[in-house]
């Protein structure tokens, strides 16, 4: 791309020039988009884990305590798991361009917290 661009400063008249720079900030781009979704990929396998994290955790305190006892208790005991993963959601939701999407998330997090 930085010689391809060099080359098209020099002489910017040139189509051949042009289409070399062209298609480097293609390949730029395009590299640039898969880096963006694997980071995705690994912020949301990140997310997962938590969740799963906390269901395991759940569900292990779960079967040690009472029945009538468990909601509260785990609540209390797992509130601070579930309020980590919320700000991570949050912050996803604060990048998303997509209106539905950040609804959805607002809507979840009201109804489990």
């Amino acid at each position: 791309m930085s010689l391809a661009a060099r080359e098209f400063a020099d002489d910017p008249c040139s189509s051949l020039k042009r289409g070399n720079m062209v298609r480097a900030a293609r390949n730029l781009l395009s590299a640039v988009t898969r880096l963006l979704i694997l980071a995705d990929m690994v912020d949301v396998h990140l997310l997962l884990k938590s969740l799963r994290v906390v269901e395991d955790d759940s569900e292990r305190r779960s079967r040690t305590l009472p029945v009538k006892e468990n909601s509260s208790i785990i609540s209390k005991l797992l509130g601070p798991q579930y309020s980590k993963i919320w700000d991570v959601i949050e912050q996803r939701s604060i990048s998303l361009n997509d209106k539905k999407a950040k609804e959805f998330i607002k809507r979840q997090k009201t109804r489990m917290g």
